[in-house]
């Protein structure tokens, strides 16, 4: 996994101690990070569904962390990347749906887009906290 920049979202992503992906916020395990775009080869290991969403399960091949794909995101990827053997690389960032977060595929226009949107986010952001009140 390579990390490319901070996606400053208004979110946390809950993570369990071994690094792994949590998919619900409200998780009692987890360990909150902030949000980031990364590049990764990931493995489709199955799939399943919880109490809202189907999702696949996803497992890192550079370091072994594994994720959940959203089936909507899931086919985001199929139509979008190159897959060989249930194999696929790409930039990834974590989205976030009710309590639920998924992982989801991003592309260059996207991630310049995002990039543009949280520059101006962080400025609002600061000039806010330089206003007294």
């Amino acid at each position: 996994m390579k990390i490319i920049a901070p996606n400053k979202t208004s979110y946390q992503i809950p993570f369990d101690d071994n690094g792994n992906m949590l998919r619900w916020d409200g998780d009692h395990r987890k360990k909150d990070r902030d949000n980031f775009f990364f590049e990764d080869t990931l493995r489709v290991e199955g799939f399943g569904r919880g109490r809202s969403a189907s999702t696949f399960h996803v497992t890192s091949q550079t370091n072994g962390t594994k994720y959940d794909i959203r089936a909507t995101e899931m086919l985001k990827i199929m139509q979008e990347l190159a897959f060989e053997k249930g194999i696929f690389t790409g930039t990834f960032t974590f989205r976030k749906g009710g309590a639920n977060i998924s992982l989801g595929v991003i592309n260059e226009k996207e991630i310049k887009e995002l990039e543009k949107l949280n520059k101006t986010a962080l400025m609002v952001r600061e000039r806010l906290a330089t206003v007294e009140v």
